[in-house]
């Protein structure tokens, strides 16, 4: 069976920068305020704190894409329903589609991902029957247990304030 997380080694700078963050994030508190943290993570992905979520596709797309096409190795889609969470522009919904998903479902916590996810599936030809979009948080979801053949997070994970309670 697959390992539930992606166990991948990170480059000395991504280390340096995770790290740092980390720090940063415990030194403000964040890490101890869940509620601050995840509103954060929300308005910094709706552009509130650099505009450089404005090119998030033209600046991460293909190392996102590579990521994703390395944690869904090996994984049969095949006629399966999908929901994942923290979807943000839909790159792994997008790979799952592909390799043979009857339907995923979109989940982000950010509106503007939402947006710039829906707008990439048009461009992609993909229809509302197969893939749809919600804003939602991983914590908390509205969906009954056992609703979907598979659950998939690529990039989001580490942002969950309370990653215990996103995996219940």
């Amino acid at each position: 069976m697959k390992s539930l997380f992606w166990t991948g080694k990170l480059t000395l700078p991504v280390r340096l920068l995770v790290n740092t963050n980390d720090i940063l994030a415990w030194l403000l508190g964040n890490t101890r305020n869940k509620v601050v943290m995840k509103e954060r993570v929300k308005l910094g992905y709706e552009g509130k704190f650099t505009d450089h979520v404005t090119r998030y596709d033209e600046l991460s797309s293909y190392f996102q894409k590579r990521a994703a096409i390395a944690q869904l190795e090996g994984i049969d889609f095949e006629r399966k329903e999908i929901i994942d969470i923290g979807c943000g522009t839909g790159i792994i919904s997008f790979l799952a589609l592909d390799s043979g998903a009857v339907k995923v479902i979109c989940g982000d916590i950010s509106d503007y991902m939402l947006k710039r996810g829906e707008e990439n599936a048009r461009i992609l030809g993909y229809n509302s029957n197969q893939i749809q979009f919600c804003q939602l948080d991983a914590e908390s979801l509205p969906f009954d247990d056992n609703s979907f053949d598979i659950v998939i997070t690529g990039m989001a994970f580490g942002l969950f304030p309370n990653q215990e309670k996103a995996v219940n």
